[in-house]
């Protein structure tokens, strides 16, 4: 159902118009369209178009439903609750924004402000650009102990088995390609075998051995 709501940004009130649906049984808005202000709005009713002066085109399906998904599950505040955040961007919004660009289109940490630049991030984390270093990430979770990791997964797991029926769920990774070395650390997960990058160089992983 569409209908049209205003937000306040300073002593203006800017309106748009909104549809809405019920996400696993939950009212959500899913998409929105910018109208403007009043003012624009009667120059549109009265016929005037107003031509942007500039335009970008974002990416938004795939990276909008992993976020609502991630969201959903309360990511971020399953990792915030475990370690403390400094700067602009929590330490959970830092590994929502990878997580979501992995999953999306991987892209190393040097290149994710390029990324970021073009997709749905955007407009969920505005003017981030400069933030999305691969030196402040790793300058913002290098505190993260083992002990903090174990508490985020577990927590976030349980999130993710209250909503997910195990029974569909399924996950198979057939020899997926690691840098872990065989000979320093012995174990049983990590062999050499023929990898995805066809080299048998390297240790792979496999869940079925």
């Amino acid at each position: 159902m569409a209908s049209i709501i205003s937000k306040r940004k300073g002593n203006k009130d800017y309106y748009y118009i909104a549809e809405s649906a019920r996400v696993n049984g939950k009212p959500r808005i899913v998409s929105q369209i910018y109208l403007g202000t009043i003012d624009r709005i009667r120059e549109m009713e009265a016929g005037y178009k107003v031509r942007p002066e500039r335009f970008s085109i974002l990416e938004f399906g795939s990276t909008a439903a992993i976020y609502m998904m991630l969201d959903e599950i309360g990511l971020i505040n399953s990792v915030n609750r475990h370690v403390e955040s400094r700067g602009r961007l929590t330490i959970g919004d830092h590994i929502l924004i990878t997580a979501v660009n992995r999953t999306v289109q991987p892209v190393s940490h040097m290149k994710l402000p390029e990324w970021y630049s073009h997709s749905f991030m955007k407009i969920i984390y505005p003017s981030c650009r400069n933030i999305l270093s691969g030196q402040n990430f790793w300058n913002n979770t290098h505190e993260i102990t083992d002990e903090m990791m174990e508490s985020m997964q577990r927590e976030i797991l349980q999130s993710i088995m209250k909503r997910v029926d195990m029974k569909e769920l399924f996950f198979y990774t057939t020899n997926f390609p690691t840098f872990i070395d065989q000979y320093a650390y012995p174990g049983k997960i990590a062999k050499k075998t023929h990898s995805k990058i066809t080299t048998k160089t390297i240790s792979c992983t496999s869940p079925y051995g």
